[in-house]
């Protein structure tokens, strides 16, 4: 257990320590001259504020505020939109897959696929700005405003946010999870269990998925990086006032050691739980 826990404490502490040292990089290089002793001392106060969060503070003019508990409120706000959407990606493109598999035939597939590949190269930008404007051309018509598209100050847009950022998953869950699941109707476990006549519908969500899990802890890791970088941009398009807003607004180099290592964490324990289910529901061991 301890090995364990130590195999999995020690690829988040060496990327902790790659963070403090690229933020500390804007003090290594001024203009043409190297200040490595500068760099070192930088280096060295990052790790102090690390060890006393609760000293470091922001400002774009005075005063100067502190920073915890201040940035609770934008980093929650940014995390329920990125976690909602990236379990509501998962839940539909599994939803997706049943249904594709099971009720649609072989022309039908070929269409979907296709769609698929369209909505697959569709920026996240083009995306947002098509849902913003159906949500007024519906208020203009009806006078009924469906969801609110951008946030205010005292009023957070959750729903387009969510729906936007979780589009590009969806489809990249879909795309694997049909993959997956054609090499998995081949297996001779699925072939020999349709011909003891046990319906295909039953085989699939106890047998086949189950067998997928792998495959989808390896998609999720990139589509967890990519979603994140996805999120800067809905947050400055839609004006969401969230977390990676704030590091880019009240930028510091230790605000920006500090917002990297909270979206770390969340994400790496997520894969960590996942390793975990997978271990023991299938008794395979997945590397992060």
């Amino acid at each position: 257990m301890k090995v364990e826990l130590f195999k999995n404490a020690v690829p988040v502490f060496l990327t902790i320590c790659m963070i403090v040292l690229f933020g500390a990089l804007p003090i290594l290089i001024v203009g043409t001259e190297i200040h490595f002793s500068a760099y070192v001392i930088e280096t060295k106060n990052l790790i102090l504020s690390l060890i006393q969060p609760y000293e470091i503070t922001y400002f774009i003019t005075k005063p100067e505020r502190p920073l915890f508990p201040e940035i609770f409120n934008p980093y929650l706000y940014s995390m329920s939109i990125y976690f909602l959407a990236f379990f509501l990606s998962i839940l539909l493109g599994l939803l997706l897959s049943f249904v594709t598999i099971n009720f649609f035939s072989k022309s039908a597939k070929r269409f979907i696929s296709f769609i698929v590949f369209v909505l697959e190269s569709l920026p996240d930008l083009f995306i947002v700005v098509m849902i913003q404007m159906g949500v007024v051309w519906f208020f203009k018509k009806t006078g009924i405003l469906v969801m609110p598209f951008t946030s205010l100050p005292d009023e957070r847009s959750y729903f387009i946010p969510i729906i936007a950022l979780s589009i590009l998953p969806t489809v990249q869950f879909f795309k694997m999870f049909m993959l997956s699941l054609e090499e998995e109707v081949q297996m001779d476990y699925v072939v020999f269990a349709r011909a003891k006549g046990m319906p295909f519908i039953e085989i699939l969500p106890f047998h086949v998925y189950r067998n997928t899990l792998m495959s989808i802890f390896y998609q999720s890791k990139s589509i967890l990086w990519m979603m994140l970088s996805n999120l800067l941009v809905l947050e400055y398009i839609l004006n969401m006032n969230g977390f990676t807003s704030f590091i880019f607004t009240y930028l510091s180099p230790e605000l920006f050691v500090v917002g990297l290592i909270m979206l770390l964490l969340p994400t790496y324990l997520l894969l960590l739980v996942f390793k975990i289910f997978i271990k023991k529901l299938n008794n395979e061991e997945v590397v992060l």
